[in-house]
């Protein structure tokens, strides 16, 4: 959500996001926001309901608890990586 604020308050031109370097790093934190959100949305709506299914879902129980372990893990990852790109915001002057 800030990001999309802040792209309208201090990159005034849409080409900027490309052509400046706040705007690729910018460009970059949303990306990686959108992907925790999609693999967020994953871990609720496929992983989640396997382990509550128990045996009526494929693959066995460990198996989709670890399925699920990994992909909370990457979403983790992820996030630490969105958190260093708003570091990097923050020091990152948004005019050229």
């Amino acid at each position: 959500m800030t990001g999309c604020i802040n792209r309208m308050v201090l990159v005034q031109r849409p080409e900027a996001l490309i052509e400046t370097d706040y705007g690729r790093i910018l460009l970059l934190k949303l990306s990686l926001v959108a992907i925790m959100i999609a693999i967020a949305v994953c871990n609720r709506l496929v992983f989640s309901p396997r382990i509550l299914l128990g045996g009526q879902s494929p693959g066995s129980d460990a198996e989709n608890v670890m399925t699920l372990y990994r992909s909370v893990a990457m979403e983790q990852a992820i996030g630490l990586l969105v958190l260093a790109a708003v570091a990097v915001l923050g020091t990152t002057h948004p005019v050229p």
